[in-house]
């Protein structure tokens, strides 16, 4: 029997439950509220659902589907049909939603192509305010992903490259095409012959040991690479660039508005500079130039609200669950009687509340029956 096979009808949804995600102390809650907003979209359009629990590690397991039938599934890659797959994106607080992946394992990075006139489309005002909104709270408030320590007092070199450090063992890191240490030196090397610094700053989660020891070794051996611990955004903001892999400091970096190399797969490495090997990261820094304002506000606006869901906004993850059912030919949910009952109750409690207030009135009625 297959695992998914049990007595009773056919499950539509079989929902991958993280339960370990949940107890995150940075961002458990964003997972616990779009949990909450998943169970509030499948009901309302009574979806037959199992629960499948998820551990960590899971990522590349296969996901299987019946017919007609959807995996809603959490932190996968992966290719087959039937599948829709959430990551908590770059920016907190929003998933993505992808079929077959995430940041550079996803649709969206494997087959930009295939999303290029959707985001050409995107309303550019919409997309420009979506940036500065974002750029007010990576500046004023010290927003990010990851909690930030406050903007450290030492003054920063007068010209400099940035250069923010991963994790070595995150899943995105076997998308570089240049070891990261390798490519920090590389650039040392460069910015030596220029006259100018190197920020480095190592990943707050970071704890391999290799990493802090070449780190020392690089330190001594030039002079221009400065090791710091403060806020990122400060360091982003005056960067002549920012140079890395595929992190979610990149993307923030676009979002300021400044030059991005990176040496590594991601979803949105088409508005960067790419080096695809060492002998590439010379020149690519020194053509690094601000990205186009539009394509950037155009992308982040699309991406964040056509490509991502918010975690509390259960309007649009009702739209993208039922279209993607759609999408596997599934049968069209309606409304039961129970719920059409239900429904017909709270439609009177309103009225008999809105008259309470404002009185009895054919004017109360028909906006009771208008206005949700």
């Amino acid at each position: 029997m297959h695992p998914d096979q049990h007595d009773g009808p056919r499950p539509d949804v079989i929902l991958e439950l993280p339960e370990p995600w949940f107890a995150n102390p940075d961002d458990g809650h964003h997972h616990r509220m779009l949990y909450t907003s998943l169970l509030s979209a499948l009901a309302r359009i009574e979806a037959r659902i199992l629960l499948r629990p998820l551990g960590f590690g899971m990522d590349e397991a296969p996901r299987e589907a019946g017919p007609g039938q959807l995996v809603i599934s959490y932190h996968s890659r992966g290719e087959g049909p039937g599948v829709l797959r959430f990551k908590e994106s770059y920016i907190s607080g929003h998933y993505s939603m992808d079929r077959l992946g995430y940041a550079g394992f996803s649709e969206l990075a494997r087959h930009p192509e295939r999303f290029h006139a959707e985001i050409a489309a995107f309303d550019l005002p919409r997309g420009r305010a979506c940036v500065s909104r974002l750029q007010s709270d990576f500046t004023q408030r010290n927003l990010s992903k990851y909690r930030q320590p406050s903007r450290d007092s030492d003054a920063l070199p007068e010209r400099y490259f940035f250069f923010p450090l991963q994790t070595v063992d995150d899943p995105v890191a076997s998308l570089a095409e240049i070891d990261q240490i390798d490519a920090l030196e590389a650039v040392l090397r460069h910015a030596s012959s220029r006259g100018v610094a190197v920020i480095a700053k190592r990943h707050p989660l970071c704890r391999a040991k290799r990493v802090a020891h070449r780190l020392t070794g690089l330190a001594a051996e030039y002079p221009c690479l400065q090791i710091r611990d403060g806020s990122v955004h400060r360091y982003i903001e005056q960067a002549k660039a920012v140079i890395g892999c595929n992190s979610g400091v990149l993307f923030e970096s676009l979002i300021h508005g400044r030059p991005v190399v990176t040496f590594g797969k991601s979803d949105f490495r088409a508005l960067t500079v790419p080096a695809r090997n060492i002998e590439e990261i010379p020149a690519a820094l020194d053509a690094a130039l601000p990205p186009d304002a539009d394509a950037v506000a155009r992308f982040v606006g699309w991406y964040l609200n056509a490509y991502c869901t918010r975690a509390d906004d259960v309007d649009h993850l009702e739209k993208r669950i039922l279209g993607a059912l759609s999408e596997l030919g599934a049968t069209t949910f309606r409304a039961s009687a129970t719920t059409r009952q239900m429904r017909a109750f709270a439609r009177r409690e309103k009225i008999r509340r809105r008259e309470a207030i404002w009185g009895r009135s054919p004017i109360i009625r028909l906006l009771s029956r208008l206005v949700p």
